[in-house]
């Protein structure tokens, strides 16, 4: 696969009229219920796997799984994290999402590290799927709110916390064999890395 885009919850994520023709398979992440609707008229007919935390209110509604025809579940932690791996299974298996995919337990401890499911869906597309380039749009680290909510001084505390730019970093130079194209309103971004390439939203 040559290009995926991985779209979450940034108000950035309007942009992705600017390339959504450049990829036919895409990742959503957590609550994108109100985004998905927004988003319609340039993922609809895409591949779409939804990548989830294990938070109740995390998932889409049926008929959002429907309409989008989303038959694939990533989880952004692994067995080893989430014990009761079985009911979270059998709630999207009822919503109509019958294929569920977790980290592998050799992820545990960086996952845990990052407990942030944005970063965890742009690991596991590098390192799982592996594809040639990867879009990114919606991704603001917190400094900015969402598209759809504010965000909290909470969210910011957290980005913080976790290191989120040093973490995306990482990820990003851990992969030179990747392209990264990404819209963002984050003025924090270094220009010197060859593989990651900003456009300011």
């Amino acid at each position: 696969m040559n290009n995926v885009g991985i779209l979450l919850r940034g108000k950035s994520l309007t942009r992705v009229k600017s390339i959504h023709k450049t990829f036919n398979c895409c990742y959503i992440v957590n609550d994108f219920k109100k985004e998905i609707r927004k988003v319609e008229p340039y993922i609809k007919g895409k591949e779409i796997i939804h990548v989830v935390n294990s938070m109740d209110d995390a998932g889409l509604r049926r008929v959002d799984y429907k309409d989008f025809n989303i038959k694939k579940m990533v989880f952004a932690f692994t067995r080893e994290m989430y014990k009761r791996s079985r009911p979270i299974e059998r709630h999207y298996k009822k919503m109509g999402v019958p294929n569920h995919e977790y980290f592998p337990d050799s992820y545990t401890e960086r996952l845990l590290q990052t407990r942030n499911t944005g970063l965890n869906s742009i690991l596991y597309v590098s390192d799982i799927i592996r594809p040639k380039n990867i879009w990114i749009v919606g991704l603001e680290f917190y400094q900015e709110d969402y598209l759809v909510k504010k965000n909290s001084k909470h969210h910011s505390k957290k980005a913080k916390k976790i290191k989120m730019i040093e973490t995306f970093l990482d990820i990003v130079r851990e992969h030179p064999n990747i392209s990264y194209y990404m819209i963002t309103y984050c003025k924090e971004l270094p220009n010197d890395i060859n593989n990651l390439h900003i456009t300011e939203a």
